[in-house]
């Protein structure tokens, strides 16, 4: 057995299998919502929008999973080791960065805020 030191936390296949396992609960998800939704008309509208907002995430973590795995690629033809560049871990950063900004956007957008909208203030109570 090898040093303790040196083995991994979870293995690629374990981490793999997550991912797929829970984009098909967000896929599963958003169905269920609708489902519940179209079921319970009081919780119509709450529910399509929970679904909504999920529903994205469904296609974008296996999409990002996949990009992310040959970003950080080991190429023993080129050399290229993506895990340890600095310029793939700022792509990275930006990417992540640029999709939470379009999210954030799709998100204003889902729940009817136009896309100047004034922040709403926190009222203090001054003594």
């Amino acid at each position: 057995m090898g040093n303790p030191e040196l083995q991994e936390i979870i293995d690629l296949a374990t981490a793999h299998r997550l991912v797929e396992g829970s984009a098909v609960a967000l896929v599963l998800a958003p169905v269920l919502l609708v489902l519940v939704g179209l079921a319970r008309r009081a919780w119509r509208l709450r529910c399509l929008l929970w679904a909504a907002m999920l529903a994205p995430w469904a296609l974008a973590l296996p999409i990002a999973w996949r990009g992310y795995l040959w970003r950080v690629r080991y190429d023993p033809a080129t050399g290229f080791v993506g895990l340890h560049s600095v310029r793939v871990l700022l792509e990275n950063l930006l990417i992540a960065v640029l999709a939470g900004g379009v999210y954030g956007l799709y998100l204003r957008w889902l729940w009817g805020l136009p896309k100047h909208a004034p922040k709403t203030e926190l009222a203090t109570r001054e003594d």
